[in-house]
């Protein structure tokens, strides 16, 4: 049963965000199409697998060892996605999250923003 293994609970204060990744197998992000939503980010440089129906993210996830971005509205899309990471074993999974890291990292930290702005004044 889903209500066995899947919590949906209301926001999170921002100091409490950290441990629930920790302690989070999956991030699901199911918002609309736009602005990109900064926890996606934070999960993947914590090393947590994402799903996400923006396509916003599709860069950031796309190319990797399961698809990980779903279409919005297509719950059975999210299941068949839930199904395939819960069908890796943890260490692939963790491999995963390590991959998000990395491309968080090279284009979405702090860092690589502060470069890119670098690189604009240079010209």
């Amino acid at each position: 049963r889903l209500t066995e293994c899947v919590t949906i609970a209301a926001a999170v204060p921002r100091e409490h965000v950290p441990a629930l990744l920790a302690a989070a197998d999956v991030l699901v992000n199911n918002m609309r199409a736009g602005a990109p939503d900064k926890v996606v980010y934070e999960a993947g440089a914590a090393c947590l697998p994402v799903l996400a129906s923006n396509p916003v993210f599709d860069e950031l996830l796309g190319g990797l060892e399961l698809p990980l971005g779903f279409e919005r509205g297509r719950p059975e899309e999210l299941a068949e996605r839930l199904a395939a990471l819960t069908a890796l074993s943890p260490e692939r999974r963790a491999e995963l999250g390590a991959a998000l890291r990395e491309r968080v990292a090279a284009g979405h930290s702090v860092e690589s923003w502060a470069d890119g702005a670098l690189a604009a004044l240079r010209g």
